[in-house]
């Protein structure tokens, strides 16, 4: 099993180490070589800590998809004007999913952006009041 593009001692090195040897990405022509499964798992942490910083925590971040997996199920009741995106409509499932991932950009924006401020505004005293009647 040869890897291209990896000189014989950089494998050596790698495997001494006890370290795993990179893949290749599969695509011919293409002199990228993907990086270790242990990389790319501290990249997803890295990236959902980020996140969950800029959302304003957990509890936030979830209140937000939930906020806006209810009012995208909203373009499910009859009489609602439909949503259409890339000629894709917004109906039935997709709804809700939409509306959660629309909550969850929303909570990502920087501080400052009025709808960024106002979801985690929103979101914030949601979380306060549950913990007020969960007490």
């Amino acid at each position: 099993f040869d890897i291209p593009n990896v000189s014989h001692q950089r494998r050596t090195a790698l495997s001494a180490q006890g370290g795993q040897q990179p893949t290749d990405s599969g695509s011919e022509g293409s002199n990228v070589i993907e990086e270790s499964e242990g990389t790319l798992a501290d990249f997803m942490s890295c990236a959902l800590d980020d996140f969950l910083i800029r959302a304003g925590g957990n509890r936030q971040a979830a209140c937000a998809a939930a906020i806006g997996g209810l009012c995208g199920g909203l373009l499910n009741v009859p009489g609602m004007p439909g949503l259409e995106i890339s000629g894709v409509r917004v109906i039935s499932w997709k709804a809700p999913l939409f509306g959660g991932a629309v909550g969850l950009y929303c909570v990502q924006l920087p501080e400052g952006d009025f709808y960024g401020d106002s979801v985690r505004k929103a979101c914030r005293a949601i979380v306060h009041s549950w913990d007020a009647m969960v007490q």
